[in-house]
């Protein structure tokens, strides 16, 4: 009795559980959004992008220096020749001092450590400036040779002519003394700073005079060279070491690092021209 009551209710539920899973299996899946579409992707994109990389360049193993610095290094101007050069008098009497100075001498951006100076009489000298006397008269053949601090040397050679103290008087003014212009004459720069005054003197193959602030003195030597100008050597320059006031100081050390730097120079009437490694200096006769 239960049985037959029953029956029928299962019927029911077996044919409802048939038709829900009748209208579930025909539903659409729900699409489920895709990360990354490769529909949309251009096959070719990460090609372009890898082309387009910059390559980066690494230094060889064991090297400091990236490659574009070293092909700067590569193609970097050599450095400048060593370069002896000799600054003296073409002639002086028998027994009379000969000076010899290699302030114009070049070593590039190095250090020069060494001056050997071979006198042509037998006699060897060392330093950057050096006097010389000759007893006999004659030609000499003087041969300086520089080291620079890496070892590297350069010689040059300069032929001096040794005179009988009695043939000199027949030597022009000129000839017997390239000095004679300058010896004996004071001088004051133009232009200095407006309550100051810089003075040059020269006087037996010295200068001397006042740099603004303090008072300074080194040794000399000139020669005749072709044209109108004579050149100049001038040795270290020893001030005293007074202080002023920073511009004055500044205006002092200009001063002195110009003449140091001294080439050549020109009388003209009553004006002193001096070209120096840093330009042109200019100075008026002293009235005193």
């Amino acid at each position: 009795m239960i049985r037959k009551r029953l029956t029928p209710i299962i019927l029911l539920l077996v044919l409802f559980l048939a038709v829900l899973l009748s209208a579930c299996s025909g539903q659409e899946p729900e699409e489920t959004p895709a990360l990354l579409d490769s529909s949309t992707v251009d096959p070719t994109a990460t090609d372009e992008v890898e082309e387009a990389a910059v390559p980066v360049l690494t230094p060889e193993p064991g090297s400091t220096t990236a490659p574009d610095e070293e092909e700067a290094q590569d193609n970097a101007a050599p450095e400048d020749e060593i370069t002896a050069e000799i600054v003296s008098g073409d002639f002086a009497g028998e027994g009379k001092p000969f000076t010899f100075d290699a302030t114009q001498s070049a070593a590039g951006d190095l250090a020069i450590v060494g001056y050997e100076w071979d006198m042509g009489d037998g006699a060897t000298l060392f330093g950057q400036a050096v006097e010389h006397v000759y007893s006999v008269p004659g030609l000499y053949t003087v041969t300086l040779t520089i080291t620079a601090k890496d070892g590297g040397t350069a010689s040059t050679s300069k032929v001096v002519e040794v005179i009988p103290l009695e043939d000199l008087s027949t030597r022009t003014a000129e000839d017997e003394d390239p000095t004679s212009e300058l010896e004996g004459t004071g001088w004051v720069m133009d232009n200095a700073m407006r309550g100051t005054t810089i003075t040059l003197e020269f006087e037996e193959l010295t200068l001397s005079g006042s740099s603004g602030c303090n008072t300074y003195n080194a040794s000399y030597s000139a020669a005749v060279v072709e044209g109108s100008s004579t050149s100049i050597s001038i040795s270290a320059i020893a001030t005293t070491k007074k202080a002023c006031t920073p511009e004055i100081m500044a205006q002092e050390k200009g001063y002195l690092d110009s003449i140091s730097s001294a080439k050549s120079y020109t009388i003209e009437v009553s004006s002193l021209i001096l070209e120096t490694g840093s330009g042109t200096l200019t100075f008026s006769e002293s009235n005193q």
